[in-house]
């Protein structure tokens, strides 16, 4: 299976650890690819991984936040 298959494979499966992984180690770069549409695939698949990636970062802040404001009430009505 090629480097672009498994990209796809692991950003329909919202694999965003496994699609990070692929995008780091991006064998076309390293290759020298020169196959327009594979690139252009390529890059659109790069995208939706940094997509996802800043939306997974933005729901933990939240999550975060969130247990912030729990702790902050714990430690108020414990007192």
């Amino acid at each position: 299976m090629n480097w672009v298959d498994e990209l796809k494979i692991a950003l329909l499966e919202n694999n965003t650890q496994k699609a990070f992984k692929l995008v780091e180690e991006c064998p076309l770069l390293k290759e020298g690819c020169s196959d327009l549409p594979t690139l252009e695939t390529a890059k659109a698949l790069i995208s939706t991984t940094i997509e996802r990636l800043q939306e997974e970062q933005q729901t933990l802040g939240v999550q975060m936040r969130q247990l912030k404001v729990a702790q902050r009430f714990l430690e108020i009505s414990t007192d």
